[in-house]
């Protein structure tokens, strides 16, 4: 037993008899369970409760045990004073509060139905990566789409975290912020933090001095970064950026060439083809304002990924084309989720909506763990879908918050089926 099925049946008053009385005898009524507190002190603020014939707005704690009030040591806690009820799976303990007065406890063992109870020790127990996997075709679509919804903006809140700590170091620049983004997308799982590095010590503000050439381009990105193993364009780069770097006066140490990982890296997915590639964005763009702060298109990404740029034949090795699916990638991991940041902290609705029905008009997602939910009866049928996917497997499936996710309790409700 733990709390958060306490939590649970507290919030949704799953006790199997209306007729409700503390271990003391009093008649209870509960008319509001509160609301849930994520700080310190008390598990509910503001919850109504009738007592007998008295009625009572206060904090609720919850525990599986009554001792635990005094485990948690909540008797030398004032906070713990305004409690008006303590709710609780086992009464092993009377509890008081310092004025010698009996704390009013519900217990819940006897008032749970056994079969509400079997299916959340079934689930909890599940060595399933999708606890419901076999109940999933029995959940209404209703249910099921309400979940996904509510993971797609869940996930693209997390990532919003993660772009406001970008934008706070950026000094709030948003094209300096955008450009992060971009880099960081391009370094994927292995190679993102080396990305986000050379994005701080590298500023688009110097970048976009020379957006009118790509080997000035090539030049700044290559030498700044360490990233290629190859002495022939290590040569070639060097005069140019020795000349550049002289000309900003760059403060900021560059990356060392072992902080990029080429392990299980296909040739294509290269650091070094990355940058390449990162040069022609920028150049066939000429910046980022018709990818990020406009209406974006996957395809149009991809076409000046892949257009072809006049070089150095001493490139030729990292001209590499980058395909449609990684495209797609790059708009799910960058452009869209700052859209909808943007869209939400400068009140812009029309590039929420744009970010939004950006992922659903993309191609969904093919990794393990799409192919995860699939096999639990899940169909996706764009990235919008897979996303949301990804959210409520990794937030939600994996760490067994069936309780606090819509698909679990619909399933916990049904009292009578067993998980199995």
């Amino acid at each position: 037993m733990k709390e958060d099925f306490i939590s649970f049946l507290w919030r949704y008053s799953y006790a199997q008899t209306k007729e409700l009385f503390t271990v003391s005898g009093e008649k209870l009524q509960i008319l509001y369970p509160g609301f849930i507190n994520s700080d310190s002190g008390p598990d509910f603020s503001q919850s109504k409760i009738v007592l007998d014939d008295t009625k009572w707005v206060g904090n609720v704690e919850l525990h599986v045990k009554s001792s635990d009030w005094y485990r948690h040591n909540h008797h030398n806690d004032k906070m713990y004073e305004s409690v008006v009820l303590h709710v609780v799976w086992e009464d092993d303990r009377p509890v008081k509060l310092s004025s010698g007065e009996l704390l009013p406890t519900l217990e819940l063992k006897s008032l749970v139905d056994p079969g509400l109870l079997g299916n959340y020790q079934k689930l909890l127990s599940s060595k399933d990566k999708v606890p419901c996997y076999n109940l999933l075709n029995e959940v209404s679509s209703l249910v099921k789409t309400s979940m996904m919804e509510r993971s797609l903006v869940e996930r693209l809140e997390y990532k919003m975290i993660e772009i406001e700590s970008i934008h706070n170091k950026n000094g709030g620049d948003w094209q300096e912020t955008a450009y992060s983004c971009l880099l960081s997308a391009f370094g994927f799982s292995l190679n993102k933090l080396p990305f986000l590095e050379l994005s701080s010590g590298l500023k688009y503000q110097i970048l976009s001095k020379h957006l009118n050439s790509f080997e000035q381009i090539l030049n700044l990105l290559f030498g700044f970064s360490n990233v290629s193993k190859s002495e022939t364009v290590n040569e070639f780069c060097k005069k140019e950026f020795d000349f550049l770097s002289s000309k900003y006066k760059f403060s900021n140490r560059r990356l060392e060439s072992h902080q990029w990982k080429y392990f299980r890296v296909r040739p294509s997915g290269f650091p070094s083809v990355r940058m390449y590639q990162v040069a022609k964005l920028l150049f066939n763009s000429k910046g980022l304002r018709s990818v990020f702060f406009e209406k974006s298109d996957s395809k149009v990404l991809f076409e000046m990924l892949n257009r072809d740029v006049h070089c150095n034949a001493v490139f030729d090795d990292l001209n590499f084309k980058m395909t449609q699916a990684t495209t797609d990638l790059l708009m799910i991991n960058a452009v869209l989720p700052f859209q909808f940041y943007y869209g939400r902290k400068t009140g812009n609705d029309q590039m929420l909506e744009n970010a939004l029905r950006g992922f659903e008009d993309l191609k969904p997602e093919k990794n393990k763990k799409i192919t995860v939910l699939k096999s639990c009866g899940l169909i996706f049928s764009n990235s919008a879908e897979t996303q949301a996917g990804l959210h409520l497997l990794n937030n939600y499936c994996e760490k067994k918050r069936c309780l606090d996710c819509m698909i679990g309790v619909h399933i916990l409700k049904r009292k009578a089926v067993a998980v199995d």
